[in-house]
């Protein structure tokens, strides 16, 4: 018997917002690349640029796009900057793979708005709140992680949804009387 395969995820962010701090910015890069340690150590098969930056091969203009439309599903860390980049407010010269990962979301948009609500994910972490989410995003999932730890406050309720594992389960229905 095979076992099923793991679903896999993409986390979309912005590396950085403009009126950031150098300790900010490493703040920000730890809980987002804390958040893909958790997924992957509970199943999930989560990406991140950070972990293939000193590979050769990867193609810049392509992977973020490629990224978006391959995953099972793509989680959105949101925050002032990429706020700015899938709004096109931010410097045109910054942020260009956040941009292409926003701009693909929005073809998946485009061509089937429940796929895109199904697959796309909003998760709050530390260091950043509400405020961040474009205003058109407010239709999907969101996820507030004030923990990495396997908890209500932690990545629970973001891994019951990448796995499917409802919480409560719908009892059988009995006979009508």
């Amino acid at each position: 018997m095979t076992s099923p395969m793991p679903p896999t995820a993409l986390v979309s962010w912005a590396h950085k917002n403009t009126d950031w701090s150098r300790e900010q910015e490493k703040e920000w890069e730890t809980a987002v690349r804390s958040l893909v340690e958790r997924l992957r150590a509970n199943g999930i098969d989560a990406h991140i640029d950070l972990y293939y930056q000193s590979d050769p091969s990867i193609d810049w203009t392509r992977w973020g796009q490629e990224m978006v439309r391959d995953s099972d599903f793509v989680i959105v860390a949101v925050s002032t900057a990429w706020k700015q980049r899938w709004e096109g407010t931010n410097v045109p010269t910054a942020g260009a793979g956040a941009v292409v990962e926003a701009d693909t979301l929005k073809g998946r948009f485009n061509e089937n708005q429940h796929d895109f609500q199904k697959r796309t994910l909003i998760v709050v972490l530390p260091g950043s709140s509400e405020d961040a989410l474009p205003a058109d995003l407010h239709r999907l999932n969101r996820f507030h992680v004030t923990e990495f730890a396997d908890t209500d406050g932690g990545i629970q309720r973001l891994l019951r949804m990448l796995l499917n594992w409802p919480r409560h389960i719908l009892p059988e229905l009995g006979p009508c009387a």
